[in-house]
């Protein structure tokens, strides 16, 4: 138990660290200031997959009672909708244990329709486009775990592609840096 708290402490502190300056000083401003929230990175080998979510109780759980490794913040995404935001739809699938995640509705229809995937509903907001200050949310898929794989980080994006199995899909979005 004693163990379990010190990581916990040292995981929340890690977190708190990892926000950007300009994180802290959005969440002292008044409502008027658009918020931005952590894209937290979980990993199970033994599922094969990553989870990504904004909800640090949900990321403590699956760390804490589900077997996944806490790999840090993916991104800063946005909790609510807003002018040129878009939905980042998730899904699960309860036979692979594969997480999901797409801005494109009619593909999220579809993987739950015809590929046996559940809708746990919107993880976040993202940018359909660039701009500025914004990074790619690079999409990646491998077959054999069934794991669908993001990152905004390109070297890590074609290490997966050219030693690790995973097929690229392209950008899945935009977002902002971690």
């Amino acid at each position: 138990m004693k163990v379990r708290t010190a990581i916990l402490a040292t995981l929340t502190a890690i977190a708190i660290l990892a926000l950007p300056s300009t994180a802290v000083a959005e969440s002292a401003a008044p409502r008027a200031a658009v918020a931005t929230a952590n894209l937290y990175r979980l990993y199970s080998g033994g599922a094969g997959d990553h989870f990504y979510t904004t909800n640090w109780s949900e990321a403590q759980n699956a760390f804490n009672n589900l077997g996944y490794k806490y790999e840090g913040v993916a991104a800063r995404v946005w909790p609510g909708s807003g002018a040129g935001r878009v939905s980042l739809y998730r899904l699960f699938h309860p036979g692979s244990g594969d997480h999901f995640y797409t801005t494109n509705w009619t593909e999220a229809q579809n993987a739950f329709n015809n590929l046996g995937y559940k809708y746990e509903g919107i993880a976040a907001y993202v940018r359909a486009g660039g701009g500025p200050g914004l990074v790619a949310l690079y999409r990646l898929y491998h077959p054999g775990p069934s794991d669908h794989f993001y990152t905004t980080n390109w070297t890590e994006a074609q290490n997966a592609f050219n030693n690790l199995g995973y097929r690229y899909e392209g950008i899945a979005a935009y977002v902002l840096p971690a």
